[in-house]
């Protein structure tokens, strides 16, 4: 069950579920909150919710290095993708994953390109 709050000028929406840690998020508006919690109370009781505080401890260059650890095992990372990998690591390894969205593709890809980087002729 959620409990939507009153807090100053925002609205506190927050599920505590049996077997889960409780998940809370303010908002501007109440409906806003109560639609938040609706869809999250949705979400866990069908198991499909994941709790982005726990991307935040995780990297971008250790997922990297876990992947060419797992796949290094299983068949040899050819240079170019290495090469590729190693630049990923360099610009974005200390980012969390939680960080990770449609803006920071579109930052990298943008800088990326005022480095020289283009398609392949």
């Amino acid at each position: 069950m959620a409990s939507i709050i009153k807090v100053g000028e925002k609205w506190r929406a927050q599920v505590r579920r049996k077997g889960h840690p409780p998940i809370t998020r303010t908002f501007e508006r109440k409906a806003q909150a109560e639609r938040w919690a609706q869809q999250v109370e949705i979400d866990v009781r069908n198991g499909g919710f994941a709790d982005d505080r726990r991307l935040t401890e995780f990297t971008i260059g250790a997922l990297i290095t876990k992947y060419e650890e797992e796949v290094g095992k299983l068949r040899p990372i050819g240079r170019s993708k290495a090469g590729s990998l190693d630049m990923l690591k360099r610009h974005l390894g200390e980012t969390s994953l939680a960080r990770w969205g449609e803006a920071a593709v579109l930052d990298y890809a943008k800088k990326r390109q005022k480095m020289g980087a283009g398609g392949v002729i």
